[in-house]
């Protein structure tokens, strides 16, 4: 997967949201912030492209209070990708997208 501006964050910003999804404790303005924009995207795509929010329930919500380790998202995306009947350049494409929608929500520079 190639990096972009936005990829960290975002990421971290999808995986926080899951697990703050459970318990909404101690929670930052910047956190709400964030779990505000996770949520207009995956409504974005729920009405736009469904593909998309599954594919980041599948990679990013998956365990997300365990740490990311190496390969796990490759992992992931392939294991979803066969799930779907779809090939793994879609899922990277659908994330992607998620990214930036996230990103455009939260009022970041892609680039």
């Amino acid at each position: 997967m190639k990096k972009d501006r936005v990829r960290d964050y975002a990421t971290a910003a999808f995986r926080d949201y899951a697990v703050a999804a459970k318990s909404a404790k101690n929670v930052t303005e910047s956190q709400r912030e964030d779990m505000a924009a996770v949520e207009n995207m995956l409504k974005y795509f729920s009405a736009v492209k469904p593909s998309v929010v599954s594919a980041v329930k599948a990679v990013y919500f998956t365990d997300a209070s365990l740490p990311l380790r190496k390969n796990t998202v490759s992992f992931r995306v392939r294991e979803y990708a066969l799930s779907e009947h779809t090939d793994e350049r879609s899922a990277y494409r659908d994330l992607k997208a998620a990214r930036n929608k996230f990103a455009e929500y939260r009022g970041l520079t892609v680039g």
